[in-house]
This record gives C-alpha cells, structure tokens and sequence, in this order.
C-alpha cells in the first residue's frame, strides 16, 4: 500500500499539546508516507521544518460547496431569519461561529488554539463604542459566553443547529471574526466569505493564502487585539467598504468550491499515488 498523510494544522511552534505531538510522531515516521497533504503554506513550511523531504509535500486547500453557502438573501428574508434566531433587525452584527471551548459539554475551559480570549477582549472592546450584537452558534462556547455576560455584550447563542440553519445564520451576520492562534482551515473563513459576510481574521491556516489584506478581507498578526479592533472598527464605520470586501471575497472564494478542488485532488493526489496498480 501507498500512505497518504494528511497535516490540517498550521504552525511548528504551536502551543497546543495535541498538535506538538502529532508533530513529534511526524518526526519520527514521516517516511513511511509517500505524500503528505497540507491545506496551507504555513503549513508546508511547518513540514519543512521537521524535515519532510519538498518533493514529498503536496498544498491542496480545503474547500467550501458554494452550492450549500450562498450570499443571496433579500432584506426581507434576512429580517425574518434575524428574528428566528433572536436577532435585533437593526443590529451590527458579529459572528464567529468555531467550537473554541474543550469539551463538548459546556466548555467553560477555553481552547486556547481557537482563540477565545482572544474573540472576548476585540468583543468587550468594539462594545464600548459601538452597539454590537454577537452570534456564537455550536457547542461548548461556554467561556465566550461567560464573558459577554460579564461585560454585558449581547448575544445569541443557538448551541448545536442543523446544517441548513447554520447556513441561514451566516445571512445574519455583517462581519466575522476568525481570531485563532493556529488553523489548518477553518472552515468559518471559507463560509463567511461565500455567504458574502467581510472577514476579520488572524495570521492563520489558509486566510494567509486567501486574504489581499484591506482589499477582500484584513490580516492581523495573532495575538493582536487592537488590531483586530481596529479593522473590525473601519468595516463598521464603513458600510460600503464592507460590501467591497465582500464583493471582492466572493470572487476568491470560487476557487475554492469542493466541485473544482475535488478534481484537483484526483489529479494531483490520488492519481499520481495510484500509477501503475490496478
């Protein structure tokens, strides 16, 4: 057999424990694999570090069904989801939508890869000058949630939702903040951008690839609160800006839909990997 690996991580130097040991068994055994796949170049610059041979490493990035995710909603309609899930129909609204707690209960224990703490401080910050409501769908958001209450940020929180109402939750949003120390993805970033909500991201996984920063999303470095304030700050003084970035992420983000990587997959991944069996 031929053995494909697969590294949906990011950085050499990440703190989480999880990641530094499967970056620990790669040291030791990444020979036994013909071809490694990574979702992004800090990832690829990640296996180059610990030694994976160049001609060895693949960059194929994750991808997003534009079919399921689309921009496409009528200010009627987005009223009618807003009051679904509780929204105020006027309201600027934030969005991260990643699992950041441990866990899948509560989650008081903040994952700490996925940025929390992070997301709670540009939060309690944009909320002293700006009336901002925040959406934080999925599990185990129990330590953001924790904190909005503390400062008295409003939010709504509809837990674990069916896949078609995650999709109508994005037509919620006018902006998302991605604020992770480490990704492979996510998943948020590629899904916001196809529902046409401006991104705010962090340094991280394939918004470092995807971003054209100020021009179809922002970059700031990660860790940096005030910087993640302060773009967040310009979209929400400037609603025309944030309908250009959208416009101009919708256009990256065609790229990415799973029917045209899927193919890129095929040909670049598995086909050269099956070449002469039967």
């Amino acid at each position: 057999n031929r053995l494909i690996g697969l590294w949906w991580h990011g950085r050499l130097n990440s703190n989480d424990r999880e990641i530094q040991a499967s970056l620990d068994r790669l040291r030791r055994d990444h020979s036994r694999f013909d071809r490694m796949q990574v979702t992004c170049s800090i990832g690829r610059e990640t296996l180059l570090e610990i030694g994976v041979p160049e001609e060895n490493i693949l960059l194929l990035p994750m991808g997003v069904d534009l079919s399921r995710f689309q921009h496409t909603v009528t200010p009627t309609e987005r009223t009618q989801i807003r009051d679904h899930f509780g929204v105020p129909p006027k309201a600027l609204v934030i969005g991260c939508f990643q699992k950041d707690g441990e866990g899948w209960e509560d989650g008081m224990k903040p994952k700490l890869i996925k940025g929390p703490d992070i997301l709670a401080d540009v939060l309690e910050s944009l909320s002293q000058n700006h009336r901002i409501f925040v959406v934080i769908p999925g599990p185990a958001r129990g330590y953001l949630k924790q904190r909005l209450n503390k400062a008295k940020v409003p939010y709504a929180a509809p837990g674990l939702i069916p896949d078609r109402e995650l999709r109508k939750l994005y037509s919620t949003l006018d902006i998302y903040i991605s604020p992770s120390r480490d990704e492979g993805g996510p998943a948020g970033a590629l899904e916001s951008m196809a529902s046409g909500v401006p991104l705010v991201s962090t340094r991280t996984g394939m918004p470092v690839d995807m971003i054209e920063n100020g021009k179809n999303g922002f970059l700031v470095d990660v860790e940096d609160v005030d910087g993640l304030v302060n773009c967040t700050t310009e979209l929400i003084n400037n609603p025309s800006f944030r309908r250009r970035l959208a416009d101009n992420a919708l256009e990256t983000i065609q790229r990415y839909d799973w029917p045209i990587l899927s193919k890129r997959y095929v040909s670049e991944l598995y086909d050269p990997m099956t070449n002469g069996y039967s």
